[in-house]
């Protein structure tokens, strides 16, 4: 069986992120010239505005986290409107967000934020966390450049941690 190409769109940029898309097919991401797009289900860019860091998450209703261009981290309508920002200043990320919370690394903590901006939980981060992705269950199982591995409930609190042996 063979895909059908439904759409294709020029970023002129190489992609800095992970694509993000929503329950309604929008897709949002990150070129490495800063520039956050959000495209509409039939491939059009529906807005564009400048922003940091290297990732993007979407969470409940569609709501659209990232870096602004000061490092803190910003929620967006899916039209492009910001809704909430933290104070929280981290150069990577966001990571990964639930439908009402998104998880970020700021300095050595792993963070989970919750709106309007307001830091849930914060844990240690062993080094620069490059990966991270949620259970079904809201488990945060995050990964870091090291190796070392580590779950954080969705109360904050740390489940499990695993570091290989050398050579793993």
């Amino acid at each position: 069986v063979q895909g059908v190409l439904q759409w294709s769109f020029d970023a002129v940029m190489p992609l800095r992120s992970n694509i993000a898309a929503d329950t309604q097919g929008r897709a949002y991401f990150l070129t490495l010239d800063g520039i956050l797009h959000a495209l509409s289900p039939r491939g059009k860019e529906m807005w564009h505005r400048p922003s940091a860091g290297d990732g993007v998450a979407v969470g409940n209703g569609g709501m659209v986290f990232a870096l602004d261009q000061d490092q803190t981290l910003i929620a967006l309508s899916p039209r492009g409107k910001p809704r909430w920002s933290s104070a929280t200043r981290s150069r990577r990320g966001p990571l990964a967000a639930s439908p009402d919370e998104v998880y970020l690394q700021s300095g050595d903590q792993l963070m989970g934020i919750i709106a309007p901006g307001t830091v849930h939980w914060q844990v240690p981060a062993e080094g620069e966390v490059v990966s991270a992705a949620l259970a079904p269950d809201g488990t945060l199982v995050a990964g870091s450049k090291g190796g070392r591995v580590i779950a954080v409930g969705s109360n904050g609190v740390q489940r499990w941690g695993f570091a290989p042996d050398p050579g793993f």
